[in-house]
């Protein structure tokens, strides 16, 4: 009965055919992203993209109120402690970095969020 079955896998088992293993490449397209070198960030270039939050944001009058480093979010150009929050936003947003609440505080004058920049590393 198991003869049928025995005979023909027993001519495959006297075969021994050995066969190399041959290694299976297979090519795979691997991207890169090659980034160029952005401008070093100057004082002057923080200024400038600091002015540019602030003439865009709605709740600040330019032509009543000349936008310089010693100007005050509170009392120059009468922001409240939420318009500061939206405004450290659009900060951390353009330079792309993350500011603690602690150093949010702190941040009084456009010389106080110019500073903070310059100091952080991570500012693009």
């Amino acid at each position: 009965m198991f003869k049928k079955f025995v005979t023909p896998f027993s001519s495959l088992a006297r075969a021994r055919v050995i066969r190399p293993i041959k290694p299976q490449f297979c090519s795979i397209a691997i991207t890169t992203r090659l980034y160029s070198s952005l401008p070093p960030l100057t004082k002057e270039l923080i200024n400038e993209r600091l002015l540019e939050i602030l003439e865009g944001y709605d709740k600040i009058d330019t032509s009543k109120i000349p936008i310089t480093p010693q100007t005050s979010f509170t009392k120059d150009l009468g922001l409240d402690s939420l318009d500061i929050v939206e405004v450290v936003m659009a900060i951390e947003e353009e330079f792309s970095i993350g500011i603690p609440e602690e150093k949010t505080d702190k941040i009084k004058t456009v010389n106080d969020a110019l500073e903070l920049i310059i100091n952080d590393p991570n500012a693009v």
